[in-house]
């Protein structure tokens, strides 16, 4: 269910292109409840908003050269393809953003775990702290 009350506090902001329409001056802005995409297409208004509370998945492809670097894959089946700027900046945001929101409903991509140093370089830092 999307909020009645608008949220008015932008958490991140930037450029943006929607691959299925050319818009001019596109700009995406991040709010505590949803994404809020807004710019121009052949003289008229885009308007769109990405309810975080309807988006089930998240794909990202940050190191896509061409097409979108972020897929809003949402409840109904519907999804939203996106070039973002800044698109490591968005993801973490947005993944930090929706395990606060909704713990334990947004499913997000195992991170792997750093791998182990060597003893002698434990033994080196931890002598270097004095």
């Amino acid at each position: 269910m999307y909020s009645r009350y608008q949220h008015k506090v932008v958490l991140l902001t930037s450029s943006f292109q929607y691959p299925p329409r050319r818009l001019l001056f596109g700009r995406a802005r991040l709010y505590l409840d949803r994404i809020e995409l807004t710019g121009w297409h052949v003289g008229e208004k885009y308007h769109q908003n990405i309810p975080l509370n309807e988006v089930c998945r998240i794909e990202w492809r940050l190191e896509a050269a061409d097409g979108p670097n972020v897929i809003f894959h949402m409840e109904d089946g519907s999804s939203f393809p996106l070039i973002l700027k800044q698109g490591a900046l968005w993801k973490h945001t947005l993944e930090e953003r929706m395990r606060w929101s909704t713990p334990g409903r947004y499913l997000l991509t195992p991170s792997r775990p750093q791998p182990d140093l060597p003893l002698q370089d434990v033994v080196a830092f931890t002598t270097g702290m004095g």
